[in-house]
Parts: structure tokens; sequence; C-alpha cells
């Protein structure tokens, strides 16, 4: 297959990648500029690696309006020459990529994008940024990230994971593959290194003052790399307050900057926003201990999930969590605990051809994708079997499609015991496609696994079919009598054994990942609950499946890591003894009409309860054709808001003035944008109508009003 690979400027560690997916397709590179800013190395140039060097094409994203309409022709003709057969952009927001999108939709050529901003690098957030970001990236079929963070923003855009293959940048190992990591000779100095540009998003101010504070007979840090703060380090360099403090213009190529990692003992990067952060990929393929912030894109995927101690993490302009990370390292360095050679190979695990491997299976899933509408309807039953299908794949098959870095990114759980409840009622087919999920379940080796399904039908079909059924996991049948599905739930997490409840419906589908997501995030943020992220598929002949809701795409919830006050039982995870404090812990009272679940998780959160969200755990729910109406989903919005206005305030949280006041003004808005909402046509009204309704709804609890449901079984 011929691919085109369009970028603003070509970094030299993507060559290797590229040549090794040149094996197996034919790559051409059209490129803007042979010279990035960033970098003083110069490109190795290839018969394949075509440079424009224009004017225009060596525009940034401020330029992004400003390109005459002329030149994407002048673009076309040179991609043209080319005749390829799929398009491959890095980025989106420079003139040669934005014609290179439109290049491939023009001439109905499957398109990948190349991806690794992330919601902590992210500086545009405008709505009216983000409305023309999602309307490009909607335009591609599938998506190649270096990172996971980088692969939960596309999520939260809006992309399916299923176009979505997450990979990571790898450092050229022609030279760092060769570094001496045996570090045996004697030092009484810590070795720190900082390879980067001398600019303030760099962090450079909060790393010289966690320096400053260490013992002046300890420690050193080399500084690599230029900027316009060149003149304030070398200030305070004179200075001579702490430990010595050298800096070297930057390196011309890895050969040179290999030398620099093999000599160094601890890399730091205290970068405020950071794509990705090179520095520690290819300071870890040197066996260096690695200190980053919690923005850098590679600090979750090498450092916080590697399978030894690596490196740490602070938080930005956290000069004290610096000072504190950067001392026990000392420690660690002085006391021979850092395994420089297990390092190594941790960070030499990711190869070239690893990830040239990840880009063609990206390439595959584009060519499969194309020519599908990624906002079309999709049928529920179909999709339902479709996905099904390929989730219900046995562990190791699972394992087996993991190729390239992907594996090395995918989550694994950590030890634990965790039981999985799930509620049916009379739905057999859909229970047992969702417990053939949940048996494809990876990452899990460590973990001990219980099903538990609480049967809340009146006919007790459910124990005699699951009693036939062989599955990885055992499970345990109930049967609470309703229909009440708070009642449900209680019998659930009274049957529960594991340290951790993950809570599903039998109506879902759950990701491959999904469990090992959840206990891993829990784990990392030592949480209380954590929130996953969940789909709806719409059915293909609903009126909303032409303009399909927000509300009715997927459960709008925060980036991983950031806190929530509600949880949805569809998927989430509790820690058992935290819903041991609580009475029920759901109310029978809310368990005809909805809510359970947020009236729960507003009793957890007033408790002190620590709640998150997990982008990337993911599960479809298919919608059924009779919920599927316009009058279901505004009356769904009022209903919902009534509910929970009723629940903040028997709980104390907000006052019925709070609640008044509050309602009135976003009602009012939603007035005032009713006529100008049209100008984003049919699924703008149907946004303000929406919130409309919600507000209404929040009102019409002031006056007492209640869903008739409410209390049928209750209490």
């Amino acid at each position: 297959m011929r691919v085109l690979l369009v970028d603003q400027a070509i970094l030299p560690y993507h060559v290797p990648v590229l040549e090794a997916l040149r094996e197996r397709h034919d790559v051409r590179a059209i490129i803007g500029s042979s010279h990035t800013s960033s970098w003083d190395w110069k490109t190795p140039r290839r018969d394949w690696i075509q440079f424009i060097n224009g004017i225009v094409a060596r525009c940034t994203h401020d330029y992004f309006f400003s390109f005459p309409s002329p030149m994407i022709g002048g673009f076309w003709k040179r991609f043209d020459a080319i005749a390829p057969e799929a398009v491959m952009v890095k980025a989106y927001s420079t003139p040669i990529a934005v014609s290179a999108i439109l290049y491939a939709k023009r001439n109905n050529l499957p398109l990948l994008i190349w991806w690794g901003s992330h919601e902590r690098s992210s500086t545009a957030r405008y709505p009216p940024i983000t409305v023309i970001r999602k309307m490009l990236l909607r335009r591609a079929d599938a998506f190649l990230t270096y990172g996971s963070l980088a692969s939960e923003y596309l999520v939260r855009l809006g992309i399916s994971p299923e176009r979505i293959v997450t990979s990571g940048n790898v450092p050229d190992l022609s030279a760092l593959g060769r570094v001496d990591v045996s570090r045996q000779s004697p030092r009484r100095r810590t070795r720190f290194l900082y390879v980067g540009q001398y600019i303030p998003r760099k962090g450079i101010s909060l790393m010289l003052a966690a320096f400053s504070r260490l013992p002046r007979d300890r420690a050193e840090l080399t500084l690599i790399g230029k900027g316009p703060l060149e003149h304030a380090i070398k200030h305070a360099a004179a200075q001579g307050s702490g430990p010595p403090l050298r800096l070297h213009g930057p390196s011309s190529s890895i050969q040179e900057l290999s030398l620099s990692y093999a000599s160094a003992d601890v890399i730091v990067l205290p970068s405020k926003r950071e794509v990705y952060g090179m520095a520690v990929a290819e300071g870890l393929a040197a066996g260096c201990y690695c200190l980053a912030s919690y923005q850098a894109g590679v600090t979750r995927d090498l450092i916080l999930r590697a399978p030894l101690d690596v490196g740490m993490a602070h938080e930005t302009d956290d000069v004290a969590g610096l000072e504190r990370n950067m001392r026990q390292a000392m420690q660690l360095r002085e006391s021979g605990r850092i395994r420089h050679k297990a390092i190594a190979a941790w960070g030499r695990k990711r190869t070239a051809k690893g990830m040239a491997a990840d880009m063609e299976r990206a390439l595959n899933i584009a060519v499969r994708m194309h020519g599908r509408d990624t906002d079309a309807a999709v049928d529920a039953d179909a999709a339902v079997d479709a996905d099904a299908s390929a989730r219900v794949k046995t562990a190791a098959s699972c394992a087996r499609a993991s190729e390239g870095l992907t594996a090395a990114v995918a989550p694994q759980a950590p030890r634990a015991s965790v039981t999985v409840c799930i509620s049916t009622y009379r739905r057999v087919k859909l229970l047992l496609r969702q417990l053939d999920a949940i048996d494809a379940q990876r990452g899990l080796e460590r973990c001990k696994v219980v099903v538990v399904v609480v049967d809340n039908s009146g006919d007790g079909i459910i124990a005699p079919l699951l009693a036939k059924r062989k599955g990885r996991f055992p499970v345990r049948v109930f049967f609470a009598p309703g229909p009440n599905v708070a009642i449900a739930r209680n019998k659930s997490v009274a049957e529960s054994t594991g340290d951790f409840i993950a809570f599903t419906d039998d109506d879902t589908v759950v990701s491959k990942d999904w469990l090992a997501t959840l206990l891993m995030v829990q784990d990392e943020y030592r949480a209380t609950a954590v929130q996953g992220f969940t789909r709806t598929l719409l059915p293909r002949n609903s009126r909303l499946s032409r303009y399909p809701p927000v509300a009715y795409i997927h459960t709008i919830i925060g980036a991983t890591g950031s806190h929530t006050i509600e949880l949805c039982t569809a998927n989430c995870l509790v820690r058992r003894d935290a819903l041991a404090g609580l009475d029920g812990p759901f109310n029978p009272a809310y368990g005809r009409m909805g809510g359970e679940d947020a009236e729960m998780a507003l009793r957890l959160h007033l408790l002190g309860a620590r709640m998150i969200c997990a982008v990337m755990a993911d599960a479809d729910e298919p919608l059924r054709e009779e919920r599927a109406s316009l009058y279901r989903y505004i009356n769904r919005a009022y209903n919902c808001n009534q509910g929970l206005s009723h629940m903040r305030m028997e709980q104390g949280v907000m006052s019925r003035w709070q609640v008044m006041l509050k309602a009135s003004v976003v009602l009012a808005g939603c007035i005032v944008l009713l006529p100008f909402s049209l100008l984003f046509g049919i699924t703008g009204l149907q946004a303000v109508v929406r919130r409309g309704a919600g507000q209404v709804g929040h009102l019409s609890a002031l006056m007492g009003r209640r869903d008739p449901r409410f209390l049928e079984g209750g209490r």
C-alpha cells in the first residue's frame, strides 16, 4: 500500500520508525520544513522524504486561517504526483496538514491522524477552537497516538476507541542502545541532567529553585539546550549559592547526546505543559532514573506504570515536591538501589519496529473504517453483535492482538480481589454477551475475580441458564424479586466478597481493558470510587439517529484523575469497605424512577470519599428502540434534574434559594440562546431545549413535584 505521510517537520527519531514501516508499505513523506525550532539536529536525507521549505508550508497554527486557498492546490499537486492509497497526517493545525486532510476526503482515501496532544498539554480550550478541532478530527478514519493521555483526550472529543491505536514515541537506539549502564565508577555527587529548551513552560525556574535547596557537596546539575532563559540560568549558576550548575549548548546528534545520558544518574523533566517528553524515554533507554511532572504524556506510561521503580512524578509548580523527589533519588543512588540495567531494559523495550507495527495496525483500521460516517447511527443489536464478537476473545487471543508498543502500555491491574456485580431483568441474551465480554478481560493475572448476578425478575429463569454456562470467572447467581434495581444492587453488595466492587449492567458491553483500567486508576490515585466512560449506541431508524444528542452519545466525564461527585453503576468501581458505612447502600425509593446510584454517590461524597474519572475504562450501552425518542430525551432531562435537586436539598448540599437562583439564571440563558441555537442545526436546538427542560425540573422540585414512581417498593 502506498502511504503518504504529511507533516510540518519530521523529527529524527521518527525516521527509523518510518523506515521500518517501509519494509511492509511504500511510504512517501512530504514535509513542510527541514528544520524545527525545538531541534538543532539535521533530519536525515532520504529519497522518500520531500521537503517543501516554503513560507506557507512553515506556517504554524497562528496562521491557521491566513493562507490563501490557491496554496491548497499547490499542495494537492504534490500529493497527486505520489498517487497515495492512504494518507497519514501528523497534527492538524498547519496549512499543509489541513490541506492533506481535505485532500484525503476529496479523493475518498483512508485518513490516519498521528496524534499526541492531551488534556494536560492543550492550550486552545476556547469553544470555537474546540468545535473546529472536532470537525477536523471527525474526518479521520483512525488515529495513532503516542501515549494513553492522548488516547483519552480523543475519546473525550467524541472519537470511538475502536478507531484509536495507543502507541508511544521510541528513542533512537542506534546510539542509546550501546550506552554502558553499569554506572560502576564511584562518584561523590549525584548527577542530574536536563535536556530541552530553556523556555518558561519547561519549568526551568521550578527545577532551579528545587535544586538550589540540595546539599552542595552531594549533587550537580547539567543543562543541555538553548532558549530565551539562558541568560537567567547563567546568572543563577554565577551566584554559586547552591550545588554546581553547568550549561552546555544543544547537542547536534543522538550520538553526542548519548554521551551525556551515559554520564548522568537522574533525568529531570519539570515541564508545566509537555505533549510527550522524549528526554525521559531516552534517559530510560540509557539506564537513568527519571523525575518528571504529571503534565508530561510520558510520565504515566513509562514511569508510573513501569514494572519496577524507574522514577517519580511531581505536581506542576510544586517546588517542595520536586525537591523531595530529588533528595530521594540521591539517597537511592548513594545506597546503590537504582537498578540501571533493569531501567535500561525497560526503556529499550520500545523499538522502531514495535512502533511501526502499531502504525501498520492503525493503517489497517483506517482502511477498514473508511467509508463509514463517524457520526452515523449504528444499529444497536448489530453493534452489540459486532462488538461482542470482537471482545469475546480468550485472554490469549487478546494478548496476541496487542502488537508493537500497545502491549507495553496496556493496563495491568495491581494485586486485588474484585467482585463484578450485575443486576438483570429478563434480558438473557444481553446478559450472556456481557458475561462473555467480562471473560475476555485482560491484565488481570494478579487479580481474583468473582461475578455476582442478581435476578430482579419474578420468574427466576437466570439461574438454570447460567448453571450450564462455563466461563473464565466463577459466576454466583442470586434472586431478588422486585422489580427494583436498588434492591438488586443491595443484594449484590451484600453477597460480594472482594476488596472492590465493579458495577455494570446487563445491557452494556465492556471493553477488554475495562476492569484492569478501573483497578489501575484506583491504585494510582488511591480513590474510593472510579467512574468509567460509557457510550450509547443509537438504533438506526430512530429520529435521534440523524441528529444524536450529546447525552445519548456518551456519559460526560472529566479527564482521567479528575474529581467527580456522580457515579453511574453501568460502569464504575467502588471500595467495598466504603459502601459498608452507607445505609442500604442504595435507596430503594429511587429504584423504580432511577437515580439510586447518584443518590448513593452523593452520600459517599459527603463522607469525604475521593471519586475520580477513568476515561479508558469504557463500555458500550445500546439504546432500545422505544427509548430513542425526542420526548423521552427531554423528559429524561426533566426527571433526572428534578430528582437531583431533591437529593441535594435533602442532604443539605444546596438550599432551596440556591437551587432556585441557579436554575432561574440558566433557564433565562436558555431562553435567550434558543433562537441562536438554530445556527448549529437540530443538534444545537436539542442541546438548548434539553438544558432548559433540566432547569424546569430543578424548579419543579421546589414546588414539591416528584416522579410518580418515587417510593414504589421503597424502604
